[in-house]
């Protein structure tokens, strides 16, 4: 982790960033074409959450919400473990 740290993140860095800043960029365009594009009776999850912002939001976005970032811990959990232990059995 200190030689991660001190060698190979300063060098990474920028390249994390600008993928960051182009994930955003791509997320918040593909929203925008789903937006203007859609039909009648359609609805993608980001169009959804932006209908519901603007006349209040119901309860049932919050659970889903809440069941999403769950799902998404538990499986980033999962393979932070599977790597750990692969790592204490000398499997790289």
């Amino acid at each position: 982790m200190y030689a991660f740290y001190k060698v190979t993140w300063p060098e990474i860095k920028s390249g994390v960033f600008s993928g960051f800043l182009m994930a955003v960029t791509m997320s918040l365009d593909d929203f925008s074409i789903t937006f203007f594009t859609k039909g009648a009776g359609v609805n993608t999850l980001s169009t959804m959450l932006y209908t519901e912002l603007r006349k209040g939001v119901r309860p049932e976005l919050y659970a889903l919400s809440t069941i999403l970032f769950a799902f998404l811990l538990l499986l980033v959990m999962n393979r932070r473990s599977d790597r750990i232990a692969g790592n204490h059995a000398g499997i790289h």
